[in-house]
């Protein structure tokens, strides 16, 4: 049950009273005679109160809302609970240096929309909302990169290169003289197809070096921008002009991931149907 002082509270806070009393007060300034008008403005605001704090109907109301704002809480902890929960899970099959990497440039990012919506809020040029989902995208596609490089990682750690070149030299040299000595056909021929398996592999560790300094050079790239839009921000009052700028960014690094996305390494990733709200859960949550 709300408590008598409680009701009366929220009575008064109730924002057409807010704005009657407003209207009653400034009718008592600019009619010329405050010292008549103020009594009654008092006077009915008193008995507003008291009408409103005693009527069980009314504190229902309250009851219900304080009900629906608890729950609204609870699930915004919730929600914020599994984002974390679903990075933490995404996260761990990426290297350490590259997870804490990770959480510098969403606290970046944080910092940034945190700042931008402040300045919103305080009247600046701009007061349209910076948009935080655009930051998710930009840190879900970083993410994704860093994904593809511990993908690449782990097989070349798991692949001895100078073994399977030192194997491919002396099947070559087998396969002569088996050859020489006029072995079966079979024979040969199973010996020949062992070399042509080692060759792709071969062809295969060397593709895959090539492709994780490729997916190591994007992600630096990303790092960059992503600290470059950052810093910018930080001074920007145009928070449409700057998701502009996120949003090209953004299209920029979609196209590099979805050029690598081919080498079926995506992993867990590719079981995430939306992007985390990396950056905006966290501003949902500290906006409450």
């Amino acid at each position: 049950m709300e408590s008598l002082g409680t009701s009366i509270t929220r009575a008064f806070k109730w924002h057409w009273n807010l704005l009657a009393v407003g209207g009653g007060v400034a009718f008592a300034l600019v009619s010329g005679r405050p010292e008549f008008v103020l009594p009654i403005v008092a006077a009915g605001e008193i008995a507003y109160l008291g009408f409103l704090g005693t009527n069980a109907r009314f504190q229902n109301v309250l009851r219900g809302k304080g009900l629906l704002e608890a729950q609204a809480e609870a699930d915004a902890e919730e929600s914020e609970q599994r984002t974390e929960e679903k990075l933490r899970s995404l996260l761990s099959f990426v290297s350490p240096e590259d997870g804490e990497s990770f959480y510098a440039l969403r606290d970046r990012c944080a910092g940034l929309t945190h700042l931008q919506n402040k300045m919103a809020a305080a009247g600046d040029k701009g007061s349209q909302k910076f948009r935080a989902e655009s930051l998710d995208k930009l840190l879900w596609l970083h993410l994704k990169l860093l994904h593809h490089k511990a993908g690449i990682s782990r097989f070349l750690v798991a692949t001895d290169r100078d073994k399977l070149a030192r194997d491919l030299l002396k099947t070559e040299a087998d396969l002569e003289k088996a050859k020489a000595a006029n072995r079966t056909h079979r024979l040969t021929g199973s010996i020949g197809e062992k070399l042509a398996t080692l060759k792709d592999r071969l062809t295969n560790y060397d593709e895959a070096t090539e492709n994780w300094e490729i997916v190591h050079a994007e992600i630096e790239k990303s790092e960059q921008k992503i600290n470059h839009i950052c810093e910018v921000g930080m001074t920007s009052r145009d928070p449409s002009a700057l998701s502009h700028q996120i949003d090209g960014i953004s299209d920029s690094i979609s196209t590099a991931e979805h050029a690598l996305s081919g080498l079926d390494l995506d992993g867990i990733v590719s079981d995430v149907e939306e992007v985390p709200a990396f950056v905006s859960g966290i501003e949902r949550r500290q906006s409450e």
